[in-house]
């Protein structure tokens, strides 16, 4: 990602694994590596993860306001970059519940 030039563009860390914290439900939190499939099970078995809960971004309307649980904690403004403009064009996307959107 270092070859985008978007002055100001925030571009958060991303792992194939959640490493202090976990941004979207169904992000893998560990990984078994085994000889065959019987001791990967047995692995598996013996992971144990502990969550600490916290308030989820659900809105995207709400997401920049002021006291709205923040996504990436570096960022509490949810915002995904630096320069505010005084020239914005908002275009409301709508999306099924059902689709997979990660945000993370």
């Amino acid at each position: 990602m270092d070859d985008i030039k978007l002055p100001g563009l925030r571009i958060p860390p991303h792992s194939i694994l959640a490493t202090d914290r976990v941004y979207f439900v169904g992000h893998p939190v560990a990984v078994a590596v085994a000889t065959d499939r019987y001791i990967a099970a047995d692995a598996v078995d013996a992971i144990e993860v502990e969550y600490e809960p916290t308030q989820a971004v659900a809105d995207a309307e709400k997401a920049p306001e002021p006291g709205a649980p923040a996504v990436h904690p570096e960022w509490p403004d949810n915002s995904g970059s630096e320069n505010r403009h005084e020239h914005a064009v908002r275009i409301p996307i709508p999306s099924a519940r059902y689709s997979l959107i990660p945000l993370g």
